[in-house]
């Protein structure tokens, strides 16, 4: 039986912006960890020159997981450089800071009246936690502690083993609505 909780998390970008659609993708390994990719694609109606995402270390009754490692980040399809922080900030790159509660990942591309995809793929370390007979999935996925309104959210969550629907379910906090399918 697998259970994977869904918390919502922060992102941010212009005021004048919106989200118009979340693509989120967890490939569970046996491991523990998870190789997550998201895209969100970000309407701009004012200048803007950053998209942040947040990812939010869980703790609640579980476990915290360790890092995230093996971070590459594209904005419409073009890879950036990392810096090291938004004072070396220029187009196509980002910055990563780690907090005590999350990792900030700062994306900064100049727009304006545009829409923009931004593209995350990184391994999450120790997400997926045994407990007796049952393996739970912890991880962030849309936008608990921002203004932004995120929609045409997908997440898929792949196992390592064939996993039917009865076996699986999805434990959401905040505002996630949707349903589950077999695949």
């Amino acid at each position: 039986l697998l259970l994977a909780f869904l918390m919502p998390a922060s992102v941010s970008a212009a005021s004048d912006c919106s989200v118009d659609k979340v693509d989120f993708s967890a490939e569970l390994r046996s491991n523990g960890n998870a190789l997550i990719t998201e895209n969100w694609t970000v309407t701009f109606n004012s200048k803007a020159d950053s998209f942040v995402r947040e990812i939010i270390i869980p703790e609640d009754n579980f476990e915290k997981f360790s890092q995230i490692y093996d971070l590459s980040v594209s904005i419409d399809g073009n890879g950036c450089s990392e810096v090291s922080g938004a004072d070396s900030a220029v187009n196509g790159t980002y910055s990563v800071e780690k907090k005590e509660d999350r990792y900030v990942i700062s994306c900064f591309m100049q727009s304006e009246n545009e829409t923009r995809t931004f593209s995350l793929r990184y391994v999450q370390s120790g997400v997926v936690k045994m407990y007796e007979n049952k393996a739970y999935f912890y991880s962030t996925v849309s936008n608990a502690d921002s203004n932004l309104l995120c929609r045409n959210v997908t997440v898929t969550v792949r196992t390592p083993k064939k996993c039917f629907a009865e076996d699986f379910s999805i434990v959401e906090s905040g505002s996630l609505i949707g349903q589950k399918s077999d695949g």
